[in-house]
């Protein structure tokens, strides 16, 4: 894994040293590159350094999120080392307003456009992860199990699990099950397992004895893991007081000067998004009237933040309405209460996620349209508004407060998003209950890397209709 994101890096950076000399209009051949070149060397050598005496090396478990901020943070410290260096060296350096300028943008792409293809076809090859040990209360192991498979990009492959004897009663899981005792006893080959994770609430209650001296003494890497509802989906810190080790859980991350910064590239993000699509509306408007009769646009009541009213936490909402391209018939709603009559199973299904994979209302063109989130692209005008952002929870219905609960005052933190992490991290494949909790834990770990990876991801769920239906 250390060679493949090697790799990646070395080639992104190239790529970025090929690409701005050709967006500044020179000829450079990439087969016949140099290292010669004192400006290159310097951006390449700092880059490499810095990356592999961090958590981008070998990239295991690391956030998508941190990982944009990471490259981000070392390719800006790359170009200044480069920036002071080349005065020192060479104070009439002609290109240093260009090319490394162009270099420092371009490698921030090329890299992470790089490790993550390497990652993808590494994880359909089956070369990217580190097989790692579940330890975990009998319920949770199957979850657990399932969420990390499901998530191979983050490079942990469970290949076996550990449990007390009560909790090994009734198990149902994907790997192997042992219990505890015969793991701690040796009782079971891990030589070529460096990792275990273990599930927080079951070492609160289970490792007495020593057991956690014994796993550190197996283990390289041991690593508290757990959903933590508890916490509701809080940014939580790591706090050391001299030997006394504290969990910090921050729930406000979106402060003041955050929300300037996001509702600057809302401001930019919808002014751009509405230029690379005017020429297509007029084109889907036509086919939406050809395929059935009703209006174009469909207005559609959802729950939005209000800052000009804010009082107590929970009342700085108002109700807006969101602009969506039609994909349904007219008079949906009496189709679906009919539908639910003769559907108990289809009734069902809408509780529990608030969709229907055979939804009688939609239209063939909105079949289409909603394949490929064609029919939100209107919404660019909410977010332009204020009403709405490009990234944040999906907008709520008026009839879905009471799911939230008591998160509900957690969720109008801030504005509804043309996409989100739910849209992102499963879709409609997801319960209702787990949108939501996707929705906390955006709220609480709000970042501009968190946005930005968001919305490189939703272009990658939409081509792929990753969820949608």
């Amino acid at each position: 894994m250390w060679g493949l994101m090697l790799f990646a890096d070395v080639t992104g950076i190239l790529l970025a040293i090929m690409l701005a000399h050709f967006v500044n209009g020179e000829r450079y051949n990439f087969l016949f590159f140099s290292l010669a070149e004192a400006e290159h060397t310097i951006s390449f050598m700092v880059c490499l350094f810095l990356f592999m005496f961090s958590r981008l090396y070998p990239g295991v478990g690391i956030n998508p999120a941190e990982e944009i901020k990471l490259v981000a943070r070392y390719c800006t410290i790359a170009f200044l080392a480069t920036i002071m260096t080349m005065f020192v060296l060479r104070p009439t350096w002609a290109d240093m307003s260009t090319v490394p300028m162009l270099i420092w943008a371009i490698s921030i792409v090329t890299i992470l456009l790089m490790r993550w293809s390497i990652r993808i076809l590494a994880t359909q090859a089956g070369t990217w992860g580190e097989p790692v040990i579940i330890l975990a209360r009998g319920t949770q192991i199957d979850s657990l199990t399932r969420y990390f498979l499901n998530r191979r990009r983050l490079g942990f492959v469970p290949i076996l699990a550990a449990t007390d004897s009560a909790g090994k009663k009734a198990i149902t899981s994907s790997v192997p099950v042992i219990d505890l005792r015969r793991l701690l006893a040796g009782g079971y080959p891990i030589k070529d397992t460096n990792t275990i994770l273990v599930d927080a609430s079951f070492f609160g209650r289970d490792l007495r004895n020593n057991s956690y001296t014994k796993l550190t003494r197996m283990f390289k890497h041991v690593i508290f893991v757990s959903d933590m509802d508890w916490l509701e989906g809080a940014s939580l810190a790591i706090r050391d007081f001299e030997g006394l080790t504290g969990i910090e859980a921050r729930k406000d991350q979106l402060n003041s000067t955050n929300s300037v910064i996001k509702r600057g590239m809302d401001i930019l993000g919808s002014l751009f998004g509405i230029f690379l699509f005017a020429p297509f509306i007029i084109f889907i408007v036509v086919l939406i009237k050809l395929d059935s009769p009703g209006p174009a646009l469909y207005l559609q009541e959802r729950i939005s933040l209000d800052r000009r009213k804010r009082k107590r936490p929970g009342e700085d909402t108002r109700k807006i309405f969101i602009y969506k391209f039609r994909t349904m018939y007219v008079n949906s709603g009496q189709t679906l209460t009919e539908y639910f009559a003769n559907s108990p199973q289809a009734r069902l299904e809408w509780d529990q996620t608030q969709k229907l994979r055979d939804d009688p209302r939609i239209t063939r063109v909105g079949k289409w349209l909603r394949k490929f989130s064609i029919d939100e692209i209107p919404q660019l005008y909410n977010v332009l508004k204020g009403e709405m952002s490009l990234v944040g929870p999906r907008p709520m219905m008026t009839d879905q407060i009471k799911p939230y609960g008591k998160n509900f005052e957690i969720y109008t933190g801030v504005r509804p998003g043309l996409t989100g992490f739910w849209q992102v991290s499963g879709r409609n494949n997801t319960t209702f209950q787990e949108r939501a909790r996707f929705d906390l834990y955006y709220v609480h770990n709000w970042s501009v890397w968190l946005d930005l990876y968001i919305l490189v991801r939703t272009v990658w769920v939409v081509l792929s209709r990753d969820g949608a239906y």
